[in-house]
């Protein structure tokens, strides 16, 4: 399944099978889009995309952004960072630029 959670000039985000999340365009600001980090890992990024992926333990229903592990199911429940890009939600969202 697809569900698409933004459509615009700058920005496209999408959840594919609720494993993934897919984000182009150059638009870094997510706000409440970002995916959860404590359900959600870096998978790749780069200039103008990133792409992540659901954390081992957490289950396909988990909603992209402001959920909590007991609504998602995650076993593991940790706030780790995101991924090997060295990122965080912090540097992702809250009007905060970010690039991989």
């Amino acid at each position: 399944s697809l569900t698409i959670t933004a459509a615009g000039g700058d920005l496209y985000m999408a959840t594919v099978a609720g494993k993934l999340t897919v984000k182009l365009g150059p638009r870094w600001e997510l706000g409440q889009l970002l995916p959860d980090d404590a359900h959600w890992r870096i998978a790749t990024c780069g200039p103008d995309f990133c792409v992540w992926e659901l954390k081992d333990g957490c289950s396909a229903g988990c909603p992209v952004a402001g959920s909590s592990s007991e609504y998602c199911g995650c076993t593991d429940g940790s706030a780790a960072s995101l991924g090997s890009s060295g990122g965080s939600s912090s540097s992702l969202g809250g009007g905060l630029a970010h690039s991989c």
